[in-house]
């Protein structure tokens, strides 16, 4: 450091300074990251929705600022539910079956616990259903993702051997891609992904098409302007075009 001048030291430990806070500030996101990941595990082994969550959360912030009315007005119907559990209370319907005489105080409450039992075991299986779907259906797009991106590939390797011009034409393709999928919607399987890359090929070719210049006739009696060169040959690549109509472009200039 003594070898620098001052302004090349105070730069340099700027730079330090820099870097150390930057550690700092990737070390404390990588602390939260890893606290998220656990708080995420830690939900899907106990089962805990997003919106349970949330509930609980809300409760917990009213019961530190003193909210009782909205804490109890929260937890009164799982209070509720818990002594129907415990036996401690009946429900108002199954209480009716008492009053009326249908059933004796201790069936009622075996019948309520049994009844929030199977409640809870169809509640838990729905859940777990809804969770295998949407990991099935996942799976089912990301398949389908793969297989229009690897048919997709096979067709343009296969254009490309018959249309030496295709690399000049890959960014009209993006966009006519775009295009024709807004009108035939996304591809439904691999087939039909094919039918969009055809149709958007077909459409640029005609866009290309319209650029090309026409084949000029060829004279009875050549000029003597052409009669070294003869008539100019049909080109053979979207390059050669353009570079033809540039030529005639300046010599009409």
């Amino acid at each position: 450091m003594a070898r620098y001048s001052s302004k090349t030291r105070d730069r340099v430990k700027l730079l330090l300074r820099q870097r150390n806070e930057a550690q700092q500030a990737a070390q404390s996101l990588q602390a939260e990251a890893e606290l998220t990941r656990g708080v995420r595990q830690y939900l899907q082994e106990i089962d805990l929705g997003k919106e349970d969550f949330s509930l609980l959360l809300d409760l917990g912030a009213a019961l530190r600022k003193g909210d009782f009315k909205t804490f109890y007005q929260g937890v009164k119907p799982y209070v509720d539910l818990a002594e129907e559990a415990l036996g401690l209370q009946l429900p108002p319907d199954v209480a009716q079956y008492v009053q009326q005489g249908h059933m004796t105080t201790e069936a009622a409450k075996r019948y309520a616990q049994e009844r929030l039992q199977r409640q809870i075991a169809e509640s838990r299986d729905q859940r777990t259903r809804a969770t295998h779907e949407q990991q099935q259906t996942a799976r089912q797009q990301e398949d389908l993702g793969n297989a229009v991106r690897d048919t997709v590939a096979q067709w343009e390797n296969e254009v490309r051997k018959v249309d030496p011009d295709y690399g000049h034409k890959q960014d009209l393709m993006k966009d006519m891609l775009w295009s024709v999928v807004r009108e035939m919607g996304t591809p439904q399987n691999p087939q039909h992904a094919v039918q969009i890359a055809n149709e958007a090929y077909r459409r640029v070719n005609t866009q290309v098409a319209r650029f090309r210049p026409a084949p000029r006739p060829t004279q009875a009696s050549p000029s003597s302007v052409h009669r070294a060169t003869g008539v100019s040959p049909e080109p053979k690549s979207l390059m050669e075009a353009a570079m033809i109509g540039l030529e005639r472009s300046r010599r009409s200039a």
